[in-house]
C-alpha cells in the first residue's frame, strides 16, 4: 500500500474513553493543566481573569502582567470550548507526541502559545491606534487553547495531508484542508460580529505554527530546519487556482 493511500485511510480513535490510556504522559499532563485553568475560569472568573487572560491594557504599564502572554493560551472560561480543546489535545497528542518526542512536542506548544499571545497583544495595540476604540484594550479578555489546536491542524496538514478527518453528520474532509477551513469559519464569525474569546488565537496560531514548521523546526539529528516542500507552501492554504499562474510561482508560495 502506498504512503498516500495509507494516509487516506488513517482515522482518529473514537471518543469512548478506552483510547485515553494510550495518550502519552506529557499530553495527559498538559490536559490536566488545562483542566485546572478551566476550573478556575468557570468558577472563579471574576478573580482569575485579570491574572491569566490576555488583556492588552494590563500587559503594559502600569500593571506589566507580561505572563498573561503565556497563561492566556491555557486559561479558559468556556466550559464547552475548554473541554473540547482538552479532548482535541489528547487526540492530537496521541498522534504527534510519539512522532516528535516529548521535548519537541512541548517546544511546539510553547512557541505557538506565547507567540500567538504576543501577536494578539500587538494586534489589539495596532487596532486601537487606528480606530481609537478603547474597548479592545480594556474590555477584551482573550484566552483559550484554540491557537495551539489550530497549530495542530497545520501539523496534520504537514504530516498527513491526505488523511480523512470525520467532522460531523457524516462530513469528511482531507487534513490538508482543515487549517484553511478552521480559519475561514473563524473569520466569517468575526466579520459578522460573533467574536469568541479565542478567535484571534486561531488566526495567529495558524500563522505562527506554519512559520515555525516551514522555516525553523529542526529535522532529526541533521542540521536541517523547516519543511520547504511545495505541498506545504503558504499558497496551499488557499484554493488551488491561486497556487500557480501559467507555471509561475506566486508571491503566496514562500
Amino acid at each position: 500500500m502506498s504512503e498516500q493511500s495509507s494516509q487516506s485511510t488513517r482515522t482518529y480513535p473514537s471518543i469512548d474513553g478506552g483510547w485515553i490510556k494510550d495518550v502519552p504522559r506529557l499530553s495527559k499532563t498538559i490536559g490536566a493543566i488545562l483542566g485546572v485553568f478551566l476550573f478556575l475560569g468557570v468558577f472563579f472568573y471574576q478573580y482569575t481573569s485579570p491574572f491569566f487572560a490576555l488583556n492588552a491594557a494590563r500587559v503594559g504599564p502600569p500593571e506589566f502582567k507580561l505572563w498573561t502572554l503565556f497563561t492566556a493560551g491555557f486559561y479558559d472560561y468556556s466550559i464547552i470550548g475548554g473541554i473540547l480543546n482538552i479532548i482535541l489535545l489528547m487526540i492530537f497528542g496521541k498522534q504527534f507526541e510519539p512522532i516528535w518526542g516529548s521535548t519537541e512536542f512541548m517546544k511546539f506548544i510553547s512557541i505557538v502559545n506565547i507567540f500567538s499571545g504576543l501577536c494578539v497583544f500587538l494586534y489589539f495595540i495596532f487596532y486601537y491606534s487606528i480606530t481609537g476604540q478603547s474597548s479592545v484594550l480594556y474590555e477584551a479578555n482573550s484566552c483559550g487553547f484554540s491557537g495551539v489546536i489550530a497549530g495542530f491542524t497545520v501539523v496534520l496538514k504537514q504530516l498527513f495531508p491526505e488523511q480523512i478527518i470525520p467532522i460531523f453528520f457524516g462530513v469528511n474532509i482531507r487534513a490538508k484542508h482543515l487549517p484553511s477551513i478552521y480559519v475561514l469559519i473563524t473569520l466569517v464569525f468575526m466579520v459578522i460580529g460573533l467574536y469568541s474569546r479565542s478567535s484571534h488565537f486561531v488566526i495567529f496560531g495558524t500563522i505562527v505554527s506554519w512559520i515555525y514548521l516551514r522555516f525553523y523546526q529542526r529535522k532529526g539529528r541533521e542540521n536541517v530546519r523547516g519543511d520547504r516542500n511545495e505541498s506545504f507552501s503558504f499558497a496551499t492554504f488557499f484554493p488551488e487556482p491561486l497556487h500557480n499562474n501559467n507555471n509561475q510561482r506566486l508571491i503566496l508560495s514562500p
